[in-house]
């Protein structure tokens, strides 16, 4: 089990959101880009720069690129 972190930066990268936003425009962004998160995650993964040291994985803008 792992538990995954996505950024709300990563998000409004994502949906190209500016500023604080409520967390529906987030949720929002996740629900039109799920394949690509979902892409992202399976890429994270397999840095183990990219847990912390409770065993979260955290991904980031360079997951998403990849």
């Amino acid at each position: 089990e792992v538990t995954v972190l996505v950024s709300r930066e990563v998000l409004a990268d994502r949906g190209g959101l500016v500023g604080a936003k409520p967390d529906a425009e987030y949720i929002k962004v996740f629900e039109a880009n799920k394949g690509i998160i979902l892409d992202a995650v399976t890429h994270a993964i397999q840095d183990p720069g990219n847990f912390d040291d409770e065993g979260k994985l955290y991904v980031r803008s360079k997951d998403m690129l990849a």
